[in-house]
């Protein structure tokens, strides 16, 4: 059900949109070669996906694309096929994303760290969002912020911080936090 309505731009009947819709479009051979695939696909690996990325076309498509060339014909993808695909697509960035974070200042490293940490921070010079990550204080978050913003690290959107590459955020907090 929840396949069928994302494939009809999140919705389930005319009018009622229960998940975040998708505009984009495929060619005829995508299309055929997802039809077979998607038939040996577990449904919880795309609900899985789906959520841990937001339903983000981009990301989607890219882990998609690494489950499909990792299943073998006639083979049937489960869960640890796509924790597998995820880490796959990481570790090619992974050396960039340590020469990222090395040349981060402290301040702003903390700070990325923590929103990660939190994948959507809110209130993020509160007092106790400070505590909570041993930040030095309110005013150094919000300069951080000021400079995590201006590199394109975090996005900022109704009150909500996170990060902006999402796979990105998923190496922090699988590869660096642990």
């Amino acid at each position: 059900k929840k396949i069928r309505a994302i494939a009809n731009y999140g919705s389930d009947y005319k009018y009622h949109h229960i998940y975040k819709g998708i505009n984009s479009r495929l060619d005829e051979i995508q299309a055929a070669i997802l039809d077979v695939k998607l038939k040996h696909l577990d449904e919880d690996v795309v609900s899985a996906l789906y959520d841990e990325f937001d339903g983000t076309t981009f990301y989607l498509q890219k882990i998609m694309n690494v489950l499909f060339m990792r299943t073998q014909e006639g083979g049937k993808c489960h869960m640890d096929c796509l924790s597998e695909a995820i880490n796959y697509v990481i570790d090619f960035s992974s050396e960039t994303y340590e020469d990222l974070i090395y040349q981060l200042p402290e301040k702003q490293k903390q700070v990325l760290l923590a929103v990660s940490k939190e994948r959507k921070a809110q209130n993020i010079t509160s007092s106790s969002f400070v505590r909570k990550y041993s930040l030095t204080s309110a005013s150094s978050v919000n300069s951080a912020v000021k400079g995590l913003l201006d590199k394109g690290l975090l996005t900022h959107n109704h009150g909500v911080y996170q990060v902006y590459d999402l796979f990105l955020d998923v190496w922090i907090r699988e590869r660096y936090l642990k």
